[in-house]
């Protein structure tokens, strides 16, 4: 956490793009049956029978950044594919990029991914 303070500590609020991806898991299945008066319902309730949304975005003070909703399980494959062609074509110039460590972030491909962008970009995982 230090060396992660110590590398933003020169940067501007506005200058700092956080990216970070979240999921909404809803569960599409009855809890109760109905039953005549008196009595109870016993029943199992087959498979898995929920719903699960996911949000990967950029947060830039108030601003949000190439937010996009998805119900797939996200991957290196995937979250790359939302970097280069979603996230990196409205990140502003000269911004301070701050994500997670999440093993399936390939840290290398995403260094790459800045670089070849030419916006002077920097990245740093938390």
């Amino acid at each position: 956490m230090k060396k992660y303070l110590n590398e933003i500590k020169y940067f501007k609020e506005e200058d700092i793009v956080y990216i970070d991806e979240t999921g909404i898991q809803g569960y599409i299945y009855r809890e109760y049956g109905r039953a005549v008066r008196g009595k109870k319902v016993y029943d199992k309730i087959p498979g898995k029978k929920y719903k699960r949304i996911n949000i990967v975005a950029g947060k830039c003070v108030d601003k949000i950044i190439s937010p996009l909703v998805y119900d797939k399980i996200m991957d290196s494959e995937f979250f790359e594919k939302w970097f280069k062609e979603m996230f990196l074509k409205e990140v502003e110039e000269n911004k301070v990029i701050v994500m997670d460590n999440a093993t399936f972030h390939c840290k290398s491909r995403l260094y790459e991914l800045c670089k070849n962008a030419n916006k002077n970009l920097k990245l740093i995982f938390l």
